[in-house]
């Protein structure tokens, strides 16, 4: 099997779309990730491994990244980056200051799937860095994970779900039929 990882993870866009000037205050990095793939908490937002069983489609990708922090390892996975119109809307929030992520400098850019938030500088001191906020795994709440967007997208990789997953849902590696680079078949009749 092949693995993805940084930007081919994430599904392009059709065509690049404009955004509106509420976000003229992001780094250009982000700016120009929005403009090229598919943000939002949608269906196919990331390109997977998947698999067909049964007419079902199952991930078989896990799409994560591993930090070293000063005392511990933080490894988590993106969940969704908001939509356009989410990111326009809590921009509009970090101007008047509504959460504490607002008043420490970052506006909130999407989730993690334990928990936490992303969240990405927007003032002089920490402009374009990625941090999160929340206390899963870490006892600090608020912690600077990477120094730009694309050091963050480029550090996502993709493995093979976990065994325990592979064995609920009854796949044995082996049995996978390849039908095109990113997309597997599971054979109906499966032997115990």
């Amino acid at each position: 099997m092949k693995y993805l990882s940084g930007t081919s993870l994430f599904s392009k866009r059709n065509s690049m779309v404009p955004l509106p000037t509420t976000l003229n205050i992001v780094h250009e990095e982000f700016k120009l990730f929005l403009k090229t793939y598919l943000v939002g908490n949608v269906k196919n937002n990331f390109n997977r491994l998947k698999l067909i069983k049964n007419d079902s489609v199952i991930n078989l990708g896990v799409i994560s990244f591993s930090r070293q922090l000063e005392n511990s390892i933080y490894e988590n996975s993106i969940d969704y980056f908001f939509s356009i119109k989410e990111l326009s809307k809590e921009v509009e929030n970090y101007k008047i200051r509504l959460d504490r992520w607002h008043e420490l400098g970052f506006i909130m850019i999407g989730h993690f799937e334990m928990f936490d938030s992303i969240l990405l500088g927007i003032s002089e001191n920490n402009y374009g860095q990625i941090w999160k906020y929340g206390d899963f795994l870490t006892l600090e709440p608020l912690i600077k994970l990477y120094d730009s967007f694309m050091d963050f997208i480029d550090a996502q990789t993709e493995s093979l779900i976990s065994d325990d997953d592979l064995q609920y849902f009854g796949i044995k590696v082996e049995r996978l039929i390849k039908r095109s680079d990113r997309l597997y078949e599971y054979p109906n009749s499966v032997d115990s």
